[in-house]
Parts: structure tokens; sequence; C-alpha cells
């Protein structure tokens, strides 16, 4: 494990207080799967190009919110048109390890941002480097990936790809500009953000 990687789980570690809910449970996805599987507690689904070699790049895509991941089927098919092996999961929290209703989860979330979402997403982070280790483990893939994703999703991506450098390219779509997002609330009350100086109109910083 690399300086960043145990710099992050530290960092993670001293999150535990947030209570993020951890559950597991068997795979069921419909046809045009290529294959699924359960890795270190992590439900993992993917999608094969025809055309498959030992050289075919892969690319990992999470949706948004807490969605499971086989509603990531579509754009998984997409990519394995186009040549890629497609992979999903769902990362703590979200699809078969939701331990709790959406409403409770995003209720806590909006009333302490840093300390319920923050950690979701690095820990998310955190297993995305495992599920890489898995797809290298199974189609000898690195240093060849990408990652995309939507809203969460692809807060997920932009964290991996400064964690990663087999990580090669990022496509987020309406992904948080900052984790400090407008209008933040900690233990339910607002908190008015600090702007960088330099920016004039006070505008979040864009982190690619």
């Amino acid at each position: 494990m690399d300086q960043r990687r145990r710099t992050l789980v530290a960092g993670i570690a001293s999150t535990a207080a947030a209570g993020i809910p951890v559950a597991h449970a068997q795979n069921d996805v419909g046809e045009g799967w290529s294959g699924t599987t359960t890795f270190e507690g992590i439900p993992i689904g993917w999608i094969e190009p025809k055309d498959k070699k030992a050289s075919t790049p892969v690319v990992i895509w999470l949706g948004g919110g807490v969605s499971p991941y086989e509603t990531n089927g579509p754009m998984l098919a997409r990519l394995a048109r186009e040549g890629y092996i497609a992979v999903s999961f769902d990362s703590v929290g979200r699809g078969r390890r939701m331990t709790e209703s959406v409403e409770s989860l995003f209720g806590r979330i909006w009333e302490n941002w840093p300390r319920i979402a923050w950690p979701f997403l690095g820990v998310a982070a955190l297993e995305t480097l495992r599920v890489l280790d898995w797809a290298t483990g199974k189609w000898g893939a690195r240093p060849r990936f990408a990652m995309g994703g939507f809203s969460f999703g692809a807060d997920i991506a932009v964290t991996v790809a400064g964690l990663d450098k087999s990580l090669t390219c990022v496509a987020a779509v309406s992904a948080s500009p900052d984790w400090m997002r407008p209008d933040v609330k900690v233990n339910g009350k607002p908190v008015k953000l600090a702007m960088p100086q330099d920016d004039p109109d006070g505008n979040h910083p864009v982190h690619a």
C-alpha cells in the first residue's frame, strides 16, 4: 500500500463514529451480463466485448445516489459494444449493501454532510482500489484502466483518479466541483464556506 492509500485509510478510520452501514448480499442480475461475483464483500458485475483480447482495457462505471450496480447495465453494454470490458459494483451503503431507507440515509447526509457523505465517498474510493486489484487478477488489465460515473459515482471516480496512477482517464458527469458544496450543514446547522481569496465571484474551484 503506497503513502496516498495509507493516508486515506487513516483518514477514513478516524470517521468510524459516523457509523457507515455495511451489508452483504448475493448478486442477482438479469441476462446480458458476462458475470457477477462478490470480492471482499463488494458485489461486482461486468460485461465483456465479443472480441475481448488480453490487451482489452477495463472501464469502471458507477451510477448516482444509492442505485444498485445493475441499473448501469445499459451503459456497460454500450461500453462493451465499443470494445471495453465494462465493470460496475455496489460501494459501501449502496445497492445491495444498503441498510436503511433512502429517506433515512439522505436525511442524515443533508443534515451532516462532512461527517456522513465524506466517509461514504472515501470508503467507496478505497473499495474502487480493491476492485482494480480484482480486475487486474482477472484480466491482467493494468495499467489500462478508465473510470466514469454520474453524480455520486462521478465524485467517486474523481477521487480515485488522485489515488491510483493506473487510472488513465476519468469521465465525470454531474460531479460535485468541491466536497465543501454549497449549503452544507454540520450537526443540522448551515455552515458558510470560506471561498478562495483569488476568486472574487465566490465560485467553487473545480478539481479536475
